[in-house]
């Protein structure tokens, strides 16, 4: 068991490649300790679903809009959250590079060095 103010990413490392986006991106995180973190992903976009306020045609229902904000997620102590994530931030890196570096953090206790990074490596 750690100490009561040690905390870690696990893993604090990830690669991902064109074939784990082909059904989108979802992040599952779980704070399993006993204070409140937040998990901040610098370059990548949570994609939030609202219903559309106007309607596509006449006589029709109104739609689905998909809002896109920085990933910050405060997580409390012993809560899991689940968020969907855009895929759009990957496209460049499938045409044009070998790949992309996010670096993961919490704002929360930057005192305490909680980082790690997602990578993904785009295919040719």
């Amino acid at each position: 068991m750690m100490p009561p103010r040690w905390a870690i990413w696990q893993p604090n490392q990830v690669m991902m490649d064109d074939e784990a986006l082909k059904d989108g991106l979802t992040f599952i995180l779980e704070n399993p300790t006993k204070e409140e973190h937040a998990f901040t992903v610098r370059g990548m976009f949570e994609m939030i679903a609202g219903k559309s306020a106007e309607t596509v045609g006449p006589g029709e229902e109104p739609g689905m809009v998909y809002h896109l904000k920085p990933i910050r997620v405060t997580m409390p102590a012993g809560e899991t959250k689940r968020i969907t994530v855009s895929t759009a931030q990957f496209e460049g890196a499938r045409v044009s590079g070998p790949g992309q570096l996010f670096r993961v953090w919490c704002p929360l206790h930057k005192d305490r060095h909680l980082r790690g990074h997602i990578y993904f490596v785009g295919l040719r």
